[in-house]
């Protein structure tokens, strides 16, 4: 991997003086960072975690578990981010790339990932964005995973008539993968 270090140089500029710059600014410094990554930026990232901006803690988030990292080292962080956080709006950046994370714990044999995983699933209380990204992890756990074509699809279905016949179909087919795959964990629906 070719490093552009001018990218680098502009990246850690904006993000050791995160107050001077704009949310997007400061999002965009973490992207550019992380397509140059070098050891030691972790210590930009880390505080980022706690950016009032989901968009930046999220990307902060995604770097340190992929990047420069795993997601075992942020465990527990995950854990809390998965199940909602104030910051997160619409599309819920920050829980949805917790729920990822979560789903990568899953796959190396973390069994309470795996539980929390299908308890954010299954709960009526998970926003509609975030509820797609759990069961996206869930059908790829399970071997199913979704064609770009089939995610647009389901994601119209499920977003757009989360109640719907068709929404809980597609629910159930996944629930019938990981039964056959070993994974399909029960959740009583009490939220």
């Amino acid at each position: 991997m070719t490093i552009n270090e001018d990218v680098r140089k502009k990246a850690t500029e904006v993000l050791k003086n995160v107050n001077s710059h704009t949310d997007t600014e400061v999002h965009n410094a973490v992207i550019d960072l992380r397509r140059n990554p070098k050891r030691g930026d972790e210590v930009l990232l880390v505080p980022l975690l706690e950016h009032h901006d989901a968009m930046v803690a999220a990307a902060a988030l995604y770097a340190l578990t992929h990047i420069y990292g795993n997601p075992e080292n942020y465990r527990d962080l995950i854990m809390k981010l998965s199940q909602g956080d104030p910051r997160d709006y619409v599309e819920m950046p920050l829980q949805s790339e917790a729920l990822e994370d979560l789903a990568e714990l899953a796959s190396h044999g973390d069994q309470e990932a795996l539980e929390l995983l299908w308890k954010v699933a299954e709960s009526p209380s998970t926003n509609v964005s975030a509820e797609l990204t759990a069961w996206s992890c869930l059908a790829r756990l399970a071997g199913e995973e979704w064609s770009l074509r089939e995610f647009d699809k389901y994601a119209e279905i499920m977003i757009g008539d989360p109640e719907s016949q068709e929404a809980e179909q597609i629910r159930q087919r996944v629930r019938e993968a990981a039964k056959r795959k070993g994974i399909y964990i029960q959740v009583r629906k009490t939220d």
